[in-house]
């Protein structure tokens, strides 16, 4: 899941990390992820991160927000 300048909400998810995946959820550049409810994200391995935000000058920052 990535949000890049925009916004996506979700309820009661699970996020399975592909293969190739190195993020779960990911926003950068004023992007914003807000879920809500049940959240299970299983990325397949300890190495992989399951939320992340970027910090790019010159762009608001990336928001997470889970309840």
């Amino acid at each position: 899941m990535l949000a890049i300048s925009g916004q996506i909400t979700g309820q009661n998810l699970t996020i399975n990390g592909l293969a190739k995946s190195t993020y779960g959820v990911y926003a950068m550049a004023g992007g914003q992820i807000h879920l809500q409810g049940d959240l299970n994200i299983d990325m397949g391995s300890p190495e992989r991160v399951a939320m992340a935000t970027q910090h790019d000058d010159g762009y608001a920052p990336g928001v997470i927000e889970a309840d």
